[in-house]
């Protein structure tokens, strides 16, 4: 009988899936990776079981500075065009716009 490690006896297949989800994080888009990212930092956080008061943003605040993040990247893959941009981020344009207002991202590009 083959040996099996405690992580494929808890759950079969998760080994590959590390390796898919592994995968998968390389083919994502440039402006995709920072809400990845967030998403870790969350895991991370529940996982360690610090409290968000022992931190010095608030959730709200690490969220809104990875959206400005995200529009940003975004903004600078398409050179400022705000319909591209929106399609990158799933988004939609009149979304998107809205955004970048509310949170003041300047949009400068010739």
């Amino acid at each position: 009988m083959a040996k099996t490690s405690n992580l494929e006896t808890r759950r079969p297949g998760a080994a590959a899936q590390g390796v898919e989800a592994d995968l998968t994080l390389l083919n994502l888009d440039r402006a995709q990776r920072p809400s990845l990212t967030l998403f870790h930092d969350v895991e991370s956080l529940a996982k360690s079981q610090l409290s968000l008061v022992s931190s010095k943003l608030t959730l709200r605040e690490k969220v809104r500075d990875y959206e400005i993040e995200l529009i940003r990247i975004a903004l600078d893959q398409v050179e400022g065009n705000q319909r591209l941009a929106a399609q990158l981020l799933r988004l939609k344009e009149s979304t998107l716009s809205r955004k970048i207002k509310r949170l003041g991202i300047p949009v400068n590009f010739s």
